[in-house]
């Protein structure tokens, strides 16, 4: 997994499901979900629908990397056994 995703200017949701666009909105949530986006993404006034902006700079470094992480698991791809996903 590459330590900086590109993100679009578009939801939380949108930019997850670029790793796999044909997953269902189940996978998508699951990915969430595994990769703790729902954790602060919950906490947001659109939730997991709140767009991000270009680059997503409307989130957190640590933020943008979750949503990286949840966006590999969809694809599939192997998530490095180094990167701690905060609880």
């Amino acid at each position: 997994m590459s330590q900086e995703s590109c993100l679009i200017d578009d939801t939380i949701y949108n930019n997850i499901r670029c790793g796999r666009p044909e997953a269902s909105e189940m996978e998508i949530l699951e990915a969430a979900e595994k990769a703790r986006v729902l954790d602060f993404a919950l906490e947001l006034r659109e939730g997991i629908q709140t767009r991000i902006g270009e680059g997503g700079i409307h989130l957190t470094s640590g933020q943008r990397s979750l949503i990286g992480v949840a966006r590999a698991l969809l694809k599939g791809e192997p998530v490095n056994s180094f990167i701690r996903l905060p609880r």
